[in-house]
């Protein structure tokens, strides 16, 4: 994490992230070969897990033929920690909380389900450099002859969502070596790190993502740039696409007032949000009020100040209370999710993670608590 934010704080100093020359000498390879398993990953669909979202997975119409849909289990990213596990009296790292957890109880079944080397599977979110690759494949690599399941059984698929990862692809795919199940593209979080990036560059403003919906012309103009972004992914070798559409305000509270409530992934305005959809809110907010950006959606321009991010929360909120009802706002943590949003959007520095803050909420911290596993790792 020590090197993420030294990286951020040469992007604040006017660097921008770049390919690194190494990558030109020498000669090496990825892996190019993927179990049969998941050779064939058109339709996918990703949610909580949850059974409600299982159900409606089987009922998509998606062709699953006469084998079960392969599994894919999403780890946390390495900023997020686990307070309900200490070792040596500090929080244990989640995302190796959450894959330990989930191999050591699930490896058995992928063996009898698929045939030994075939999983289990995992998607790894918020890569930044191809070092944090390395350090998965170890994981995976210790953890596989632990198990005593064959090297290269674990598979990860890499999701490309934040902007220095997209300059180390390669690096990445490398470093997984055996255990390289491919890449994915995270539109809406590469856009939240777009913007977290560059947060010292006043010319890097991004403008509102959905703005053409009044507007016939612009609107085609949109639909067709997306067309021609579609066609380049296939013509670039993706297997397969999805979309989603966000709002600002009302999209980042009401998804962080049910984060609050336990529910990581919900439907809003008939699409399925998750923390990508908050963060994106979070930071354009966040960067319209901090270089006072002058919004002219509406044929007249208004600038950014406090007083207007004021008074838009207040008229948002007003409107999520009479949406949701007084009694499910009240019962909610709605007013809480608030206080978190409008404190972020106006810090002097951006946050780096809005699920920080929001995780302190939910935890109590109590490093001698009884209840909590303390665990010893020196000379494991």
């Amino acid at each position: 994490m020590e090197r993420r934010s030294e990286a951020q704080r040469r992007y604040d100093s006017g660097e921008v992230p770049r390919f690194d020359p190494a990558r030109e000498g020498g000669e090496w390879a990825c892996a190019g070969v993927v179990p049969p398993v998941i050779e064939d990953r058109r339709v996918e669909i990703t949610g909580p897990t949850e059974r409600k979202m299982l159900i409606n997975a089987f009922n998509s119409g998606a062709k699953l033929n006469d084998r079960t849909a392969t599994l894919f289990v999403r780890p946390r990213g390495w900023h997020l920690p686990e307070s309900h596990i200490l070792i040596d009296g500090e929080p244990a790292i989640g995302c190796l909380v959450d894959f330990g957890l989930y191999f050591y109880h699930n490896h058995a079944a992928f063996c009898a389900t698929h045939g030994g080397g075939f999983g289990p599977f995992f998607y790894l979110p918020k890569m930044e450099h191809s070092r944090e690759a390395k350090i998965w494949n170890s994981v995976f690599e210790r953890a596989e002859k632990h198990a005593g399941i064959g090297k290269g059984s674990i598979g990860a698929t890499v999701l490309i969502e934040t902007l220095p990862a997209v300059f180390q692809v390669d690096e990445i795919l490398y470093e997984l070596r055996d255990h390289s199940a491919g890449l994915n593209c995270g539109r809406w979080d590469y856009i939240f790190r777009y913007v977290k990036t560059f947060r010292a560059h006043p010319d890097h403003l991004l403008p509102d993502p959905s703005p053409t919906a009044d507007n016939p012309v612009a609107n085609e103009a949109a639909l067709e740039l997306i067309r021609k972004d579609k066609l380049r992914e296939v013509q670039a070798g993706h297997d397969g696409t999805w979309a989603a559409h966000p709002g600002l305000i009302p999209a980042i509270t009401e998804y962080l007032a049910a984060w609050l409530t336990g529910t990581s992934s919900v439907p809003l305005y008939n699409l399925m949000e998750d923390a990508a959809t908050a963060e994106i809110s979070r930071v354009q907010n966040w960067q319209w009020l901090r270089y006072e950006a002058i919004l002219d959606g509406d044929g007249v321009g208004v600038r950014v100040t406090k007083e207007v991010f004021a008074r838009v929360v207040e008229e948002e909120m007003a409107r999520i209370e009479r949406e949701v009802g007084k009694e499910r706002f009240e019962k909610g943590m709605y007013r809480e999710a608030c206080k978190i949003f409008v404190k972020q959007c106006m810090a002097a520095t951006l946050d780096d993670f809005l699920t920080l803050d929001a995780y302190n909420c939910i935890v109590l911290h109590h490093p001698e608590a009884p209840a909590k596993l303390q665990v010893n790792v020196r000379g494991w």
